[in-house]
């Protein structure tokens, strides 16, 4: 994801914008401390021993938040390396920057995660651990386009749990209910138009308008996503996930257009959805949203 600065206000709504908790092998805090007393550097590795972390704490986080981190990195690592098989050559340590200040997560390429906190004081961890184990494109940039991978890291977040700002813990498949009754759903084929696809994820222009038009993006790709995998299964999603062609391999996969698969999705999602909430709906990130989607130009719904 790219990095872009925006105000606190913005920060609430578009920030990353899814037993016993795994325990890492040859633990070790590195000797690297400032007259502060917090660690500077953190360092552990999966339990399969084929994966190295640091964490940078620039953001001066307690050895108990670290440690939260450590335990969440290596549940998310678990599940995403046991869910999905990827001929993607992962890098042997990734370096995650632990930052403070009010801009966007990203991932800078296979072993390196930038991570701000949300006004939430959460870390968009697994949406960027996905980014980071998986590839995105060519070399980490959107040339493959957007769906099957902001998918897959939306899908791994409510899968694994992670709350933040840009989704407060709602499935996406209750916010694109709402989307689809209000008539406020992008054709997927927009979606898989690079052009379009790039006014909708990275907007050149930070509005609320714009804002809102990113969410609805995540939203729809992460439901439909979730609706490839729980329907056809994830041996399926492997073969198209990151891919260049993605509408020809969609039909060659499935044996079914873009279109088609399309229909079935939004028809599921209507018919088996509950709505949201008052609750849900009286969050902040629906809130927000909901005020500015009669702003949006008409045109990104119309078909």
């Amino acid at each position: 994801m790219r990095k872009f600065k925006i105000s606190i206000f913005l920060v609430t709504i578009l920030l990353f914008l899814f037993g016993c908790e795994p325990t890492a092998k040859n633990q070790g805090v590195e000797n690297n401390r400032e007259n502060s007393g917090f660690v500077k550097t953190y360092h552990f590795e999966s339990i399969d021993d084929e994966m190295s972390f640091k964490l940078y704490n620039i953001a001066n986080l307690s050895n108990e938040e670290l440690e939260s981190i450590e335990s969440k990195t290596l549940e998310a690592y678990d599940f995403i390396s046991a869910s999905i098989n990827s001929d993607f050559e992962r890098a042997s340590e990734i370096n995650i920057y632990l930052k403070e200040g009010f801009e966007k997560s990203y991932t800078g390429n296979k072993k390196s995660i930038y991570l701000y906190r949300s006004y939430r004081n959460d870390y968009p961890l697994v949406h960027e651990l996905t980014h980071s184990l998986l590839g995105v494109g060519k070399s980490f940039d959107y040339t493959h386009g957007y769906l099957t991978q902001e998918g897959l890291a939306e899908y791994f977040q409510y899968e694994i749990g992670e709350v933040y700002d840009f989704n407060y813990g709602i499935p996406a498949h209750k916010k694109m209910n709402y989307l689809l009754e209000r008539n406020k759903n992008i054709p997927l084929f927009k979606l898989v138009d690079l052009e379009i696809a790039n006014d909708i994820f990275i907007s050149k222009i930070y509005s609320d308008q714009s804002i809102t038009l990113n969410w609805i993006g995540y939203v729809q790709v992460g439901s439909f996503v979730t609706y490839l995998i729980d329907t056809y299964g994830f041996e399926k999603f492997e073969a198209i996930y990151n891919h260049p062609e993605l509408e020809k391999q969609l039909e060659a996969i499935y044996n079914k257009t873009l279109e088609d698969l399309e229909k079935e999705w939004i028809e599921y999602v209507t018919f088996n959805i509950e709505p949201l909430s008052k609750d849900e709906l009286s969050s902040q990130v629906m809130r927000f949203n909901i005020r500015n989607l009669d702003l949006i130009d008409p045109a990104f719904f119309e078909r």
